[in-house]
């Protein structure tokens, strides 16, 4: 699964693109009806992306998307919240960073989503 997430004037978007075991691909883009920074367009994409394959019952998903959702933060303020360790730990083993150039379709459309006009 590849994700990608654009925010800008025209809209806030995402792309996801589930790739089926026989290289068949599976585009998605979603609106979102929120305003938002081009990080939690990504984040939203990320999400999605995984509830959809887990929508489509794929059991051991392989995500990737081109942003640094993936990079541990050493900024943490909130240490008493020691149940979301795990889910600090998963999302950075679950999502694998890709170069921009092999991110190309869920890229594309984000940002084509975002140019159209939704009445």
């Amino acid at each position: 699964m590849f994700f990608d997430g654009a925010s800008n004037a025209f809209g806030h978007d995402i792309g996801i693109v589930l790739i089926s075991p026989k290289e068949r691909c599976f585009p998605f883009t979603v609106r979102l009806s929120f305003n938002c920074t081009n990080n939690m367009a990504e984040y939203e994409a990320s999400v999605m992306g995984i509830a959809m394959a887990l929508e489509y019952q794929i059991k051991d998903p392989k995500v990737y998307g081109d942003s640094a959702l993936n990079q541990p933060r050493v900024d943490y303020t909130i240490v008493s919240f020691s149940y979301l360790m795990p889910v600090k730990t998963t999302k950075r083993e679950l999502i694998n960073h890709t170069p921009r150039e092999e991110n190309q379709m869920a890229d594309a459309l984000a940002t084509l989503a975002s140019m159209f006009e939704v009445s």
